[in-house]
């Protein structure tokens, strides 16, 4: 590991997915959280998104790495639609990737003004209270949630967060 990130050739062998998929992977899931601009589609064209893979590069890397069942995409309110990004169930540990931290957008207002806005999802305010509802009720749950960016989902830093939580929680490691 090279200054706390997975190198190409790692990730490869620690998931079992070759490095051309992890690329693609990669820029897949840059694409999802906006780290790049892209136009919007209507709403009224939009289709329903591809049912998330079960495996993939970080669920990979935390089995093989940790030894631990990651799970992508667990719904874990039963009367909600609220899913996490990741989540090791057997420690009931959430991991929630933050896309959309450095995106800008500007656009005119009708006044005729140049308007800047930064963020995505999350830092929009009914995003932002939609996210504090959904942790708080994870939280009710006895779930323990992380919060990374992507940029850093697939480094040293988050699996030692991991570690972090399940040591100072259970004296294991």
């Amino acid at each position: 590991m090279s200054k706390g990130y997975f190198t190409l050739a790692e990730a490869a062998r620690l998931s079992g997915i070759s490095a051309k998929d992890l690329v693609a992977a990669g820029t897949k899931l840059r694409d999802q959280v906006g780290t790049k601009s892209r136009p919007r589609t209507p709403k009224a064209k939009r289709s329903k998104p591809a049912p998330a893979p079960e495996t993939d590069v970080f669920t990979g890397i935390v089995r093989s790495e940790l030894g631990l069942e990651c799970v992508k995409e667990l719904k874990f309110a039963p009367d909600r639609r609220w899913r996490f990004d990741y989540a090791i169930p057997e420690y009931k540990i959430a991991l929630e990737v933050e896309g959309g931290t450095y995106k800008r957008r500007e656009y005119i207002a009708a006044d005729g003004m140049i308007v800047t806005t930064t963020g995505g999802r999350h830092n929009s305010s009914r995003g932002f209270l939609g996210d504090m509802e959904k942790y708080n009720t994870a939280t009710v749950l006895g779930w323990r949630i992380l919060r990374t960016i992507p940029d850093k989902l697939l480094s040293g830093e988050t699996l030692d967060m991991i570690r972090d939580v399940i040591s100072n929680n259970y004296g294991k490691s």
